[in-house]
């Protein structure tokens, strides 16, 4: 357990974190409040959604030294480290140990998996460390899993989600756990029996958002609002009788502005992306080759403080504080969360934010 220097330093740089976000600051005295270590780009799986036969496969795993430098340097710090990345993590063979290492730390831990692997002794040590457990399923049928993930097997998912929410309610964790689905043209219609799977299997919580960057292909959403909004209706009902709450961590229907007066997003001040290789980025929904072109720096090259408080980012943050152009450096996406993006993992930082989480029945349409 971390001893009262190191929770005196993460209280310490909790506050002076929020003290800078709230007067604007692009250069921090502050560390990153949540960090994203890719500890692999290898998967167990094959997905059309991130590894398109026309992306860069090449995978490599994170040293340990850069682990262990990680933990040294900016653990202390961080309330919650995220240990995933473009890879399955939790495939890794000393996944147990670099688990250990970062619930030692003190931060809360966090992980997304595909839980399409038989490791029961992986999910134990997940659930006892009270760890945060984000599943990536988007299938209610066997097929569609396999055809939206390749590799991927149902029953060993619905067995091992069961064996994990047992795991966590025993450890007084039960409300970690949540679902993610991508919603794609081909399981648009089984968005309400997701929904079904996840309560005969304990998950209380299930955020829905589209495949970003499909346009143009048999992935892509219809522009049939009348079907979009169908499909959210049945999962808003099927989480209705489940007790489930449902949102959507992005719209699935492009919107032309931004909300006017809304704040500054809180990855630029809070959020560091470490990949595999050592390369860093400042948000956790641009990671892998995709994401590449946002990142702003190389561990193997300069050190945190020169990449943290260096050029690229801190005119990333005066973006993010005037115009918000599209055209700036590192801000096309970020132009499109600002339309789009709603709350998602953030409320683990700012809990006051968790008001702001767009379930289902609140959802509009143009």
């Amino acid at each position: 357990m971390p001893g009262p220097d190191g929770d005196r330093r993460r209280h310490d740089n909790r506050s002076r974190a929020r003290r800078e976000y709230a007067a604007g600051a692009v250069t921090l005295a502050a560390r990153p409040r949540f960090l994203i270590v890719e500890l692999t780009r290898k998967c167990n799986l094959s997905c059309d959604m991130c590894r398109p036969p026309s992306l860069n496969r090449s995978a490599g795993s994170m040293a340990p030294e850069l682990f262990e430098r990680l933990a040294a340097e900016l653990f202390p710090y961080a309330e919650v480290v995220d240990l995933r990345g473009w890879g399955e993590s939790l495939i890794l063979p000393d996944f147990e140990a670099r688990l250990a290492r970062t619930a030692a730390s003190g931060a809360a831990v966090r992980i997304v998996t595909n839980l399409s692997f038989e490791r029961p002794a992986v999910l134990d040590a997940l659930a006892a460390a009270g760890a945060y457990v984000g599943v990536s399923l988007d299938g209610a049928t066997a097929a569609t899993l396999r055809h939206l993930r390749r590799g991927a097997r149902l029953d060993l998912i619905e067995r091992n989600l069961l064996h994990l929410s047992g795991a966590l309610a025993r450890h007084g964790f039960g409300d970690r756990l949540c679902l993610y689905v991508t919603c794609q043209a081909p399981n648009l219609d089984e968005l309400g029996a997701i929904v079904d799977l996840a309560g005969r299997c304990g998950v209380g919580d299930i955020r829905f958002a589209p495949v970003t960057g499909a346009a143009g292909t048999a992935l892509a959403l219809p522009d049939d609002v009348a079907r979009l909004r169908a499909a959210v209706a049945a999962a808003e009902q099927r989480a209705a009788h489940w007790g489930i709450r449902a949102s959507l961590t992005a719209s699935l229907v492009d919107w032309p502005a931004p909300v006017p007066g809304d704040s500054a997003c809180l990855h630029p001040w809070t959020h560091c992306y470490i990949a595999a290789d050592g390369r860093i980025g400042f948000c956790d929904h641009l990671i892998g080759p995709a994401g590449d072109p946002y990142l702003m720096g190389d561990l193997n090259a300069a050190g945190f403080e020169a990449i943290w408080n260096g050029p690229a980012w801190c005119a990333l943050r005066r973006e993010h504080l005037g115009a918000r152009a599209p055209t700036a450096p590192q801000f096309d996406e970020c132009a499109w969360c600002y339309r789009n993006r709603h709350l998602d993992s953030e409320d683990l930082l700012e809990p006051a934010l968790c008001d702001k989480r767009l379930l289902l029945s609140k959802v509009t349409w143009p």
